[in-house]
């Protein structure tokens, strides 16, 4: 489905190229605003204008998914998550994509991300990547956005050098994520699949469960809110009968990725996603979710 161009586009890209010009990243310069002292490791942007830097920041690389996070105490926390890691390649940050970007102001608890509105987006562009000394670089620009406050931030003159990541276990078969900032791993997995959808479930070894179901039979990139069949369901315990939703509340968003499905339909993918309990009126983040090896009978 095509999307209906907007101004922001047009300013996304021609503020990238300004970037790509102003900052040489993979020359090892400067990866913070222009006219900023020359950076030779960390993650420095603009937020609405505002210099923004990690005083506190990492990387991470399960599979193809590399995420690089970082934390301004006065400004807040910026992550990116993109699904592939090809050296000079721009990867679109959009509702549509299988990549994703996350703003957390500092003292709130509201999450703006690039797939919360057709209007929020950007680009992320990987300068370089190396799996020998366990380092990448990049630059970045988009725009984020909040279902509850209903306000756009924008992130600018973004760059990122030399953010050393760790490499984390790809599951062979499930799913790994971090609930609620605690890294879960799945020790049972099974799915369907059917002309209509497909479910993934999975469970831990202290019996939390995650439950995916996509209104869809394809791969693709699929929202997870309460505007449509897409669900995602997080339960806290064997026991528990009622779980957190991806729909009950339009102030919660998320998207699952399904990558491949393979001939003999093992699915691979990843997801992140805020879900909302109304018993409780408590909400839990779903992060660097990544799905492998899981079978879909029918």
């Amino acid at each position: 489905m095509l999307k209906k161009p907007n101004f922001k586009n047009f300013l996304l890209y021609g503020a990238f190229f300004f970037i790509m010009y102003s900052c040489t990243i993979d020359e090892g310069g400067n990866a913070g605003p222009p006219g900023a002292d020359s950076v030779t490791e960390g993650i420095e942007a603009k937020v609405d204008n505002t210099p923004w830097k990690a005083f506190n920041y990492s990387g991470y690389l399960c599979g193809k998914q590399l995420t690089i996070t970082g934390l301004d105490s006065a400004l807040g926390n910026i992550t990116l998550t993109i699904n592939d890691t090809i050296i000079g390649k721009t990867y679109e940050l959009n509702s549509s994509s299988s990549h994703w970007a996350t703003y957390i102001p500092s003292n709130s608890t509201d999450i703006y991300t690039t797939y919360s509105n057709l209007y929020a987006g950007g680009i992320v562009y990987l300068s370089s990547f190396s799996k020998d000394s366990l380092v990448a670089s990049g630059s970045f620009i988009f725009y984020v956005y909040n279902n509850r406050t209903k306000k756009t931030i924008t992130i600018s003159s973004g760059g990122f050098t030399n953010v050393s990541y760790t490499k984390e276990n790809y599951p062979s078969s499930g799913i790994r994520a971090y609930i609620g900032g605690k890294l879960w791993t799945s020790s049972i997995s099974k799915g369907k699949i059917s002309n209509e959808f497909i479910t993934i479930e999975s469970e831990n070894t202290k019996g939390e469960k995650l439950y995916f179901k996509i209104c869809s039979r394809f791969k693709g990139t699929y929202a997870l809110n309460s505007n449509n069949c897409n669900i995602a369901m997080y339960y806290t315990a064997s026991n528990d009968t009622i779980p957190y939703l991806s729909s009950d509340s339009p102030v919660v968003d998320g998207k699952m990725v399904v990558t491949e499905i393979t001939s003999d339909s093992l699915a691979q993918g990843s997801f992140i996603c805020l879900l909302y309990r109304a018993s409780d009126k408590k909400f839990v983040q779903i992060t660097q979710g990544v799905f492998n090896g899981i079978k879909l009978s029918r």
